[in-house]
């Protein structure tokens, strides 16, 4: 079964500096990659953190709306979570997206 999920994505800001085409892809390829389609994305803002993380104070949000089947999403969350230049993510069932 499909469902629109929402996921919000720690970018580390270096790399966001460096290329932001390139930090960007890394949500979008990975998305993709587990047969999933983008619904919206966007770059919600870079901001201090509650907490440092690997020794960064800072990170970029970035803000995804995507259709994913749902047998593909521990795979999903496992490949953020593993990725070095993501600091952190949250997803969320986004049922309510499809009222809008």
């Amino acid at each position: 079964m499909t469902q629109i999920y929402e996921t919000m994505v720690l970018l580390d800001n270096d790399v966001v500096r460096m290329d932001w085409k390139k930090a960007k892809s890394i949500v979008m390829d990975t998305v993709t990659k587990y047969d999933g389609t983008l619904k919206s994305c966007r770059r919600w803002d870079e901001r201090r953190l509650a907490y440092p993380m690997n020794r960064k104070n800072r990170a970029t949000f970035y803000l995804t709306y995507h259709e994913i089947p749902s047998d593909n999403i521990p795979a999903f969350r496992r490949d953020l979570e593993l990725n070095e230049r993501d600091r952190k993510s949250t997803r969320l069932n986004s049922s309510h997206w499809n009222n809008l």
